[in-house]
């Protein structure tokens, strides 16, 4: 598969996610910023890999967003959603933890722009485990 067809299109495969970046917590993550070079409201478009039994910390985002679950499955709030699924949540919406299922999950995200995909945490239900995720996340920032 050509990776840039004729005027520019380009083709992706979000199956095969090893160049993808690591986030944290063991998720591999691409966004893609749509519309023209500058321009601080462009919205966003992220493909999610968690990798089978991953915990995403209690998090919010500060603009509505949505999801779709396209391979495997993810639990939030005790509920299991599985591919096929689209999920809409309004601005500021705490939820989480998110736990992959045991195949994995990836999700496309779609945000209103960069501002409204910025993530908060809840500090308080963060795991020991999870502040010392963070703490090499922020350690390999510096």
């Amino acid at each position: 598969m050509k990776d840039v067809l004729e005027n520019g299109i380009k083709v992706l495969s979000y199956v095969n996610v090893e160049d993808f970046p690591e986030v944290g917590f063991g998720l591999k993550q691409q966004k893609f910023v749509l519309g023209d070079e500058g321009d601080p409201n462009r919205p966003l478009f992220l493909v999610t890999r968690f990798p089978p039994h991953a915990v995403l910390p209690r998090h919010y985002h500060q603009d509505v967003f949505m999801d779709a679950v396209v391979e495997g499955s993810s639990n939030i709030a005790g509920e299991w959603h599985g591919a096929g699924t689209v999920r809409w949540f309004p601005a500021k919406a705490m939820y989480g933890p998110v736990v992959a299922g045991p195949e994995g999950c990836t999700l496309l995200e779609f945000y209103v722009n960069d501002p409204g995909f910025r993530t908060t945490l809840d500090e308080d239900a963060l795991t020991d485990d999870m502040k010392a995720e963070l703490a090499r996340l922020r350690s390999r920032q510096s």
